[in-house]
């Protein structure tokens, strides 16, 4: 979730305002392929084939844009029936571009990345993929650790090949600075993101040209100002540029 949060809060305002800096009169929608398919009113022997149809076309319409955040679990594998179903949903033109990647049942996880990105080459340079760094799991207690990462070997497997799949796909497209490896901090019930891992989040963005090295962002202070008195806010509003440099930065 802590992922999500920076998607909503940084990256979709940052993209807006990369927009609107530029007269572009369009509207920015975020398509989280796990917040859900409406499946109200769909039989529950059909549900599972709606959510993995929808998430497919979520991926149709999105291109060439993708960013895939990988943490240390691989995911849903769906049963046989229900993932020769998704092969038999796709064009000829889909499953050639899959090509041997559909022989073998792997999780929908896999499934969006492979389809959406590592198999459409056209999609690389403006998709970016960030990668979770263990670390993070030396500050949990074995509990906490077990809802973060898989323990089934096979599962541990897929996910690692998965993860060197990324990488050499980008390294071998020239797109190796799309795959960012990020830091998380673990509070005692939850990952809360490293700043450092917001920054490294919004860079490939201004390295795209989506946003510019001085394109607004969110800094703020929840008292109101940053603690620098009269003298640096006058200078901040004064400065004629959109992003301050200097002093603490809050969100």
């Amino acid at each position: 979730d802590a992922e999500r949060d920076i998607v909503l809060s940084v990256l979709k305002p940052a993209i807006e305002s990369a927009l609107k800096f530029r007269h572009v009169d369009a509207a920015v929608r975020i398509v989280d392929l796990r917040w859900g398919v409406n499946t109200q009113d769909i039989p529950e022997e059909e549900r599972e084939s709606k959510v993995l149809n929808d998430c497919l076309d979520y991926i149709r319409t999105s291109r060439p844009f993708f960013i895939g955040f990988v943490g240390d679990r691989y995911g849903w594998i769906p049963p046989e029936n229900r993932w020769q179903g998704i092969v038999d949903s796709m064009s000829d033109e889909e499953r050639a571009m899959m090509s041997g990647d559909l022989n073998d049942v792997r999780s929908v996880t896999e499934l969006e990345m492979l389809f959406g990105v590592l198999n459409d080459r056209n999609s690389l340079s403006s998709s970016f993929f960030f990668l979770r760094k263990p670390d993070v799991y030396q500050q949990m207690d074995p509990a906490s650790k077990a809802v973060y990462c898989d323990s089934e070997p096979q599962c541990v497997a897929k996910l690692e090949s998965l993860r060197k799949k990324i990488r050499d796909t980008y390294q071998s497209s020239g797109y190796t600075r799309n795959v960012i490896d990020y830091d998380c901090r673990w509070n005692g019930k939850s990952l809360e993101i490293d700043e450092k891992a917001v920054t490294a989040i919004v860079e490939p963005l201004v390295r795209s040209r989506l946003l510019t090295v001085n394109e607004r962002l969110c800094a703020f202070s929840l008292t109101g100002y940053s603690g620098g008195g009269k003298k640096m806010i006058a200078d901040y509003e004064t400065a004629g540029t959109n992003l301050h440099i200097g002093g603490r930065q809050y969100a």
